[in-house]
């Protein structure tokens, strides 16, 4: 298991630095003690990266610091149903979801999926912000499809371990939600076996459906199509943005996220 620098230094500013021991991002495992969390900072200069801590409830609003569940027996990142360390938001706290993606700021879209809740809380992104809530929807596992709770399109993130697997080996237990109504949309059956936000602003250009989104769906080296809805093992979940760049393509959401595009645009 790999811990890289968690949080961009756009999104966390008073990053307190611990002794300026050098670590290796590809190898370093992060820690919690407490509420803080003990990583390898590559943001002051990604040539000569140090040990570093912050703590997650002061930084995060209320985060805390803890081992981040999945489920896979196959896989050889999740180990004994835990991923790594990280910062995690409490229930009835804030998260970070789709919610970077949809409001009118493009800058800020890296940082989709930064921030996801404790234990397996969903991670809920509406009119009103991400928040956590008591998870939504059935228990995560790399088979998991999206699904409809209400009017709100839940999905698990799954993950492949590594290049030339064709499905997904573990899942996150935390997974998202999308209340649908933010597209004036209405979550249903898609006509493809699966379930999105039907309807609402900007239907009808033939983007999404599930399996197709911002990624093509090829493994690191070209080869053969792996599941759609799963993404490269992250190295952190924080990790995805800023200092180690873009979070991976995350194909799940098909349809709705087009349409926040085309909100976002009109």
């Amino acid at each position: 298991m790999q811990l890289r620098a968690l949080f961009a230094a756009s999104f966390l500013v008073s990053t307190a630095v611990a002794a300026q021991t050098p670590c290796d991002p590809e190898t370093f495992e992060g820690s919690c003690t407490g509420s803080s969390l003990e990583f390898c900072d590559t943001r002051t200069d990604a040539n000569n990266p140090v040990t570093a801590t912050f703590d997650c409830a002061a930084e995060a609003a209320g985060a805390s610091c803890g081992a981040i569940g999945c489920t896979g027996a196959a896989s050889t990142s999740c180990v004994n149903g835990e991923l790594f360390e990280d910062c995690q938001a409490n229930i009835g706290g804030a998260c970070i979801g789709a919610g970077p993606l949809l409001d009118d700021d493009a800058a800020n879209d890296e940082a989709a999926f930064a921030l996801l809740c404790v234990g397996d809380g969903t991670c809920l992104s509406g009119s009103n912000g991400d928040s956590c809530v008591a998870h939504l929807g059935g228990a995560c596992s790399p088979t998991t499809e999206p699904s409809c709770v209400g009017n709100t399109l839940v999905f698990c993130r799954r993950f492949i371990d590594e290049a030339g697997q064709t499905e997904a080996t573990f899942a996150l237990n935390s997974n998202i939600g999308l209340d649908c109504t933010v597209f004036g949309a209405t979550c249903g059956a898609d006509g493809d076996g699966g379930f999105n936000c039907i309807g609402g602003e900007g239907e009808g250009e033939g983007e999404g459906g599930e399996g197709e989104g911002e990624g093509e769906g090829e493994d690191d080296d070209g080869g053969s199509r792996r599941d759609d809805n799963a993404e490269p093992a992250p190295a952190g979940l924080c990790s995805g943005f800023g200092t180690n760049g873009a979070m991976a393509s995350f194909a799940v959401l098909g349809l709705a996220l087009a349409l926040a595009r085309r909100r976002r645009r009109a």
